[in-house]
């Protein structure tokens, strides 16, 4: 049991215990201990109302720049804490809304919720989750912007939310409110309904007036009338236009969609390549495979097929895998980006790479796709997204490797219309992309020019996300080619072996350089063709005359088991 156990285990509870833990009557609590009133952090500290244009001040208070001006205007002070502020002191802030309408971080993609600890650039504006600041600002201490490039400081970091700290979101202890400072004191009144509407057209506004006071204009009467007699019949301009099987342009590799499964058959040559002649990879030997051609089978089953009664091996495009990196340099309108090609890990994605810059099939393309924070697009010869294909025909398969991955700006990668379905675009990061791991084929990355690259980023963008200026490809430059001094060293090889001899002729003459038989020499036949026509210290000994067996010596015999005279 023990000395103290009676204090530890008792059957009841004190009364502190009752009053400050249980259900008992809290009394009148002051300070920290009052009644805790949690203010969200998308939420006006005026109004108490989710912010639609958003201010802040330095400690991380959130307003609404309509409430926040007018009472910082009238009070000359912070609604929070008291103290004394001005209309400088205020900085706009952005919350990013995903597709759902949710306030997220715009790196990460977290949706903000009442733990998440928030935190906004001052210099900027832009809201962040914390992780994505301290992992890619502070840890590798690159203090710039994550959306904007924009360099800033560590006192530029303002906490809008602190799941640890969360006095600051205690409204009951708020100035106004203490102070029981209404938002109509200084608004001047009962807001309108309609005082929301911002931007509205003449003919609305008078439409809202007209509304208000319970009438409607005569015109608009009319209007109304006129439309009503109107037989609901099918407006002909919403009709679609008859469209031919064949003349559809379906989508190609690295579409204007990520994930495009649209079908390819009926897209020309000419359309895809936009008039240019893609060029011959660099593997050009055919080799006879395991399989068969099928040919056999098909006919046999399929009296569509000829008939074929001998099977044929397949042949199959023997891959080029060299053992070294790449090298090559993109020659744009806005600058020049250096590249390094991961040939040893991905053979063939960077064999197509290669065949088409050397072959100038880039040459005059532009960047048609430019998501800024994101990536650009290029490499279609017909500059809309839905061209071009590889030297490999018109796709070929992915190539993924848990070496390479979208993990840092500057990655290369190909661009696809879904598995196996690879062409001629490619794509630029500009920031880590790992939701892109492993459904496209990173072939390379960018070690130079990373200036040009943001100069890109910051090009203005339409609503399709087409650059306003034209980005193009003037051309390449190959500084090292893994697969031509492949085939070089391949080249010289088979020269090599064609130049030496047979294997018996050589083995013949450097059996007779070791023997002393010259090869002019006349050799008898018989059992020594190999021997010797000459001593080395003796006189000319003659040919071999008679091929008859040679007698064997004989051998002393041992003496006998009885007889020990030889000891």
């Amino acid at each position: 049991m023990g000395r103290k156990s009676l204090k530890k285990d008792r059957a009841y509870i004190t009364a502190s215990e009752w009053k400050e833990e249980g259900g008992g009557h809290k009394g009148r609590l002051q300070g920290a201990k009052a009644t805790f009133r949690r203010l969200p952090f998308n939420c006006c500290a005026i109004s108490f109302k989710p912010v639609e244009d958003a201010v802040c001040t330095d400690d991380g208070t959130v307003m609404d720049i309509v409430n926040a001006v007018p009472y910082v205007q009238k009070f000359r002070r912070h609604p929070r804490t008291g103290e004394p502020l001005e209309l400088k002191d205020l900085v706009r802030i952005k919350f990013q809304k995903n597709t759902n309408n949710e306030i997220c971080c715009p790196v990460l993609g977290k949706v903000f919720n009442d733990n998440s600890h928030i935190v906004a650039i001052k210099v900027t504006g832009n809201v962040y989750s914390w992780e994505a600041v301290q992992e890619l600002c502070l840890k590798p201490k690159n203090m710039r912007d994550l959306l904007t490039d924009e360099p800033f400081k560590r006192s530029d970091i303002i906490e809008i939310q602190d799941p640890s700290d969360l006095s600051a979101k205690n409204f009951s202890n708020f100035d106004h409110v203490k102070n029981n400072i209404s938002v109509d004191e200084f608004t001047g009144g009962e807001q309108d309904a309609r005082s929301d509407i911002k931007t509205v057209s003449k003919d609305i506004q008078r439409t809202l007036s007209a509304l208000g006071r319970g009438e409607i204009s005569a015109d608009i009467k009319e209007k109304h009338t006129e439309l009503s007699q109107v037989p609901k019949t099918v407006d002909t301009r919403l009709k679609s236009v008859p469209r031919h099987r064949g003349d559809v342009v379906t989508f190609k590799p690295g579409a204007a969609t990520w994930d495009t499964t649209d079908d390819q058959r009926n897209i020309g040559t000419f359309n895809k390549n936009g008039g240019k002649v893609v060029p011959k990879p660099f593997s050009d030997r055919y080799v006879a495979s395991h399989t068969s051609t099928g040919a056999t089978s098909k006919s046999f089953t399929s009296t569509a097929v000829d008939v074929a009664t001998t099977s044929e091996r397949d042949m199959v495009l023997q891959q080029l895998r060299p053992k070294q990196k790449g090298y090559a340099r993109m020659h744009t309108s806005h600058g020049d980006i250096n590249i390094e090609l991961h040939c040893d890990i991905v053979s063939k994605a960077c064999e197509n790479f290669l065949a088409l810059a050397q072959g100038h099939y880039y040459d005059g393309t532009k960047f048609h796709r430019l998501i800024p924070n994101f990536m650009i697009q290029g490499g279609d010869p017909t500059g809309t997204g839905k061209g071009g294909c590889s030297v490999f025909g018109d796709c070929f398969e992915d190539e993924f490797d848990s070496r390479l991955i979208h993990d840092a700006r500057g990655q290369l990668s190909m661009a696809n219309s879904g598995p196996n379905s690879n062409g001629s675009q490619f794509f630029i990061l500009f920031k880590s992309a790992r939701h892109l791991d492993f459904k496209h084929t990173v072939f390379g990355r960018v070690v130079g020019g990373f200036d040009v690259l943001t100069k890109m980023e910051h090009i203005p963008t339409t609503d399709n996300d087409v650059p306003l200026d034209d980005i193009e490809i003037l051309g390449f430059t190959v500084f090292v080619n893994p697969y031509t001094e492949l085939l070089q060293q391949q080249k010289e090889k088979e020269e090599k072996r064609r130049e030496r001899p047979r294997d018996g002729e050589e083995r013949i003459e450097s059996l007779d350089q070791v023997m002393g038989v010259k090869s002019s020499e006349t050799v008898a036949n018989g059992v020594g063709i190999y021997l010797r026509a000459k001593t080395r210290d003796g006189p000319k000994s003659s040919s071999v005359k008679s091929s008859g067996p040679v007698s064997k010596k004989k051998r002393p015999r041992s003496a006998t088991l009885g007889n020990f005279d030889s000891w």
